[in-house]
């Protein structure tokens, strides 16, 4: 069972490929918030004072794809009295499946504010601290391989697929910010933010070769050639024959935090 769940997590891993990139919600810089400094630390709030704290000031999550939308996964059911899902015995597919692209992009952002503080010093300085847990993740998927899922196997008997392009990169870091906003003039503002990044935890895959061959049979047959990069407070555990058996979380690196 220890070995199902080890493969299970490789799995999930694998099955992504795409661009990291570090951006945050737009949408936050038409309002008017203390987080604001974040996308432009020149910006000065209204207030003179603000104090963030975890899971009330500021948590953001952000979602995005190239290849699908909200009607192509969910959609009434037959008697349209319920919503059903991608996956659903009574959904149609066609639509998802139409609009599958040769690499399938996925990204994922997430940021949660551990503490803020923003204090306005005379009439013309503003400064402020802030400490942001971040994750960013980016997952791409061959079109093949969810047509494969998706449609069954009968349509790729006898044939294979090739998923050279499956990888994956996902980091989870600690931003610890600090910067100022100052009027020099009536219509001059300057800001400056420095950022100090702190890693706990990232994940990429090199892909050299991964094969799925579907025989008459409907068995797989898989060739790959990969290998998972971890950098992690985990420990892979082996068996007799020096294979993942199960992995761990190794919790001893955060009693001392300049392990972090």
């Amino acid at each position: 069972m220890k070995r199902y769940r080890f493969y299970f997590m490789i799995l999930t891993m694998v099955l992504a490929s795409s661009w990291l990139y570090s951006q945050n919600s737009q949408t936050m810089y038409y309002m008017n918030l203390p987080q604001n400094h974040l996308l432009n630390p020149a910006v000065q709030p209204s207030g003179r004072l603000y104090i963030g704290l975890p899971g009330i000031s500021g948590v953001s999550a952000d979602f995005s794809n190239n290849f699908f939308n909200y009607r192509d996964i969910f959609s009434l059911n037959s008697t349209g009295d319920s919503t059903i899902s991608l996956g659903h015995p009574g959904f149609d597919a066609g639509n998802f499946i139409g609009g599958l692209r040769e690499r399938n992009n996925i990204e994922l952002r997430s940021s949660v504010q551990l503490f803020g503080l923003g204090i306005g010093v005379g009439p013309d300085l503003y400064v402020f601290l802030d400490i942001n847990e971040r994750i960013e993740a980016g997952f791409g998927l061959p079109g093949d391989m969810l047509r494969l899922l998706f449609s069954g196997s009968d349509a790729f008997t006898g044939s294979s697929v090739n998923l050279n392009s499956l990888a994956t990169d996902v980091s989870w870091y600690r931003e610890t910010g600090l910067g100022f906003s100052k009027n020099i003039t009536g219509r001059l503002r300057v800001g400056v933010r420095g950022k100090w990044l702190s890693g706990v935890a990232n994940l990429s895959l090199e892909n050299k070769a991964l094969n799925v061959t579907v025989r008459e049979d409907l068995s797989y047959l898989v060739d790959a050639s990969l290998m998972a990069n971890i950098s992690a407070p985990v420990e892979i555990h082996s068996d007799a024959e020096n294979l993942p058996d199960d992995i761990s979380f190794d919790d001893s690196r955060f009693d001392n935090t300049r392990k972090v």
